[in-house]
């Protein structure tokens, strides 16, 4: 029997990963349930799941980075209706997924594959 251990971080999120794999921010942009994740699921990804702080993040996927962290990392986790909050690429959304082990790479393979069949 696998054990399903509650994560808890400052995001207030408190979930396992299990659970976390069933939120809609983690299914393919191509389902109807899809959508972007929130600045909380996002923070509770890299601090939770991965343990990295925004520098590690930013670094990983290839933006800039500086003293105080990652300012695109920032962002994405403002609050969305702050003036700088900006919506995460779901590129990068995937990528953090895949690094996390939420997801597995997979699947985007196949979904892209079914695509191609169908309008090809």
């Amino acid at each position: 029997m696998s054990e399903h251990k509650a994560i808890y971080d400052v995001t207030g999120l408190d979930c396992s990963i299990e659970e976390f794999k069933m939120r809609p921010c983690v299914r393919h942009r191509y389902s109807p349930e899809f959508v972007l994740p929130t600045p909380d699921e996002i923070k509770f990804v890299r601090t939770a799941l991965l343990g990295w702080p925004q520098t590690k993040l930013g670094a990983f996927l290839g933006y800039p980075i500086d003293p105080k962290g990652c300012p695109t990392v920032r962002r994405w986790e403002r609050p969305v209706d702050a003036n700088n909050h900006r919506a995460i690429e779901y590129n990068a959304w995937r990528r953090i997924l895949l690094a996390a082990g939420v997801i597995e790479g997979g699947e985007d393979l196949q979904i892209a594959d079914r695509y191609l069949e169908f309008i090809g």
